[in-house]
């Protein structure tokens, strides 16, 4: 089977009048990747990486400068093919008007659907997004999770196979951003690939099956969550030991790095304590992001 999406060598430049010259300023470059289908990818780096470009070329809406994108193993170009990728924006605009449904209505007869089939789609899309079918009232008195949830809404309606979201957590509160969450894991156990833009690192670390990481325009690195947290640097280790208290003998916690364990161990066992248990504790997605960000040599990368 071929993978959800792939980006085959591609390259995008941006051609910028900067003192009245007309500067070249890269987008991506030379970027390899293929993404198999039914996960979560994430694409992670600081701002200028190149993840935005990226996504807009997967989407269909810049064309490369080089290289091919294919998804579903169809060209992006391809009506066929862009019928079947779903596109949330980081700033999805709705007309504040409108009710949710007959938002979707009006999407829906955009793309081709009409009568029974309309009706259908739009009560499946919303009742996917988590919305009451019967709520009637405009937009506008929605809350910023709620119209996330619209916007989301009218991407499902189509019924996608990929679906690329940008920034979808962005401005959510714990309780949108744990939604939101939610919503991605079901889309990708029912079979969909979908694909995010980032910067929340705690929530790609917990959300995403694959990440793959831009510095430069350039994809430096990519992999399984667990394989990219192998190589984080940081090491710290939980202790749990039994020592003997004013009264009696008490369980405590311990937090510890690599370089303190020995001496730890050390002066636990000479006040008579007994270590209980040693747990290894993984670094962060965070720590292996900054770490080969400046291995990559890109911006702010000291």
């Amino acid at each position: 089977m071929s993978p959800a999406f792939e980006l085959d060598g591609v390259s995008k430049t941006y051609w910028l009048w900067r003192r009245l010259k007309k500067t070249a300023v890269p987008g991506v470059r030379d970027v390899r990747l293929a993404v198999p289908r039914g996960v979560i990818f994430g694409l992670l780096g600081l701002n200028g990486a190149g993840k935005t470009t990226a996504m807009k070329l997967l989407v269909g809406i810049m064309q490369p400068d080089a290289g091919a994108v294919r998804v579903l193993g169809g060209d992006v170009r391809d009506p066929q093919v862009r019928a079947k990728i779903g596109f949330l924006p980081e700033l999805p605009y709705v007309p504040l008007q409108m009710g949710a449904a007959e938002l979707l209505r009006c999407y829906g007869r955009m793309s081709g659907l009409a009568g029974k089939r309309l009706e259908s789609r739009v009560a499946a899309a919303l009742e996917t997004a988590g919305l009451d079918r019967g709520r009637t009232e405009p937009l506008r008195t929605f809350s910023k999770g709620m119209l996330q949830r619209v916007a989301l809404a009218q991407v499902l309606l189509h019924e996608p196979e990929v679906i690329f979201a940008d920034e979808p957590m962005s401005g959510l509160d714990p309780a949108g951003v744990r939604e939101m969450r939610e919503l991605l894991m079901r889309l990708r156990d029912a079979g969909l690939t979908v694909c995010i833009n980032s910067h929340q690192i705690a929530e790609v670390e917990r959300l995403c099956d694959r990440v793959g990481v831009m510095a430069g325009g350039r994809l430096v690195r990519e992999g399984t969550v667990g394989e990219l947290l192998a190589l984080a640097g940081t090491r710290r280790y939980r202790l749990v030991v039994l020592a003997k208290g004013a009264q009696d003998w008490e369980i405590g916690d311990l937090e510890v790095g690599e370089d303190e364990l020995a001496d730890t161990l050390q002066a636990q066992r000479s006040r008579g304590a007994r270590v209980l248990q040693i747990l290894a504790q993984q670094g962060s997605l965070e720590e292996v992001l900054l770490t080969t960000i400046r291995q990559a040599g890109g911006p702010h990368a000291s």
